[in-house]
């Protein structure tokens, strides 16, 4: 059993000086994404040498939006689009993960993750795709390790 905790962003953006201004922009430019993951872990070894781990997952994020006026004219919802504060949204999804020793030289480890449903940022329904969906998609990975004895 386990728990991790962790964030994801890089998506933060400000511009002190808007570089949309001469297309009628006003105020700062910028962007911020906030990801909070919570990923409780149950792990069970089901044969000697193999394991498999289950994690629900739990997602909180925010979206802020400023100075981008010039391109909601090309939005279906231009109300929802920038300067609308932080918005919120939870979401859900699943990992699954197996590791295994095959012998006393390879290991081998593979993981999938699930699409993970959030609700919708409403403050930027004109912004996103789906009138402020912002999922996070599904993920996949594998690998292997051999050890050899030196001599």
């Amino acid at each position: 059993m386990g728990i991790a905790v962790y964030g994801n962003g890089g998506m933060n953006t400000v511009y002190k000086s808007n570089p949309f201004a001469s297309f009628g922009a006003s105020g700062p430019a910028g962007i911020d994404l906030r990801q909070i993951f919570i990923t409780p872990t149950a792990a069970v070894r089901f044969a000697p040498g193999h394991s498999l781990g289950v994690s629900p997952i739990i997602v909180v994020q925010g979206f802020r939006a400023t100075g981008i006026q010039p391109f909601a004219a090309a939005s279906l919802a231009p109300a929802n689009f920038t300067n609308r504060g932080t918005d919120w949204s939870a979401g859900a999804g699943v990992r699954v993960g197996y590791l295994g020793h095959l012998g006393d030289k390879v290991s081998l480890g593979a993981f999938y993750q699930s699409k993970i449903w959030t609700g919708h940022f409403d403050k930027y329904a004109g912004l996103f795709a789906g009138h402020g969906g912002f999922d996070v998609p599904a993920s996949y990975g594998a690998g292997s390790r051999s050890s050899r004895r030196r001599r």
